[in-house]
């Protein structure tokens, strides 16, 4: 069994939280935004590089939601 934190999980249990699955994907979209700039503000406040690679893994979801086939179309 894999016990790792897996966004998929916390989409499927979106109703525990009162949530819609789409508000649930909104909520993931909005946050994987966001988490998507942790390397450029690691830049910014000259963290080095070892421990931005160091950190990476802590991002590792971030990484494998890009391009995920659920993710939500943008709003026009």
């Amino acid at each position: 069994m894999d016990n790792r934190p897996d966004l998929q999980t916390a989409l499927s249990t979106a109703a525990f939280y009162g949530l819609t699955a789409a508000q649930g994907l909104h909520i993931v979209d909005e946050v994987m935004d966001v988490v998507g700039t942790w390397r450029d503000v690691a830049n910014q406040v000259r963290i080095s590089r070892a421990d931005i690679e160091l950190t990476a893994a802590a991002f590792s979801a971030h990484e494998a939601w890009q391009g995920h086939e659920t993710r939500s179309k943008p709003k026009n």
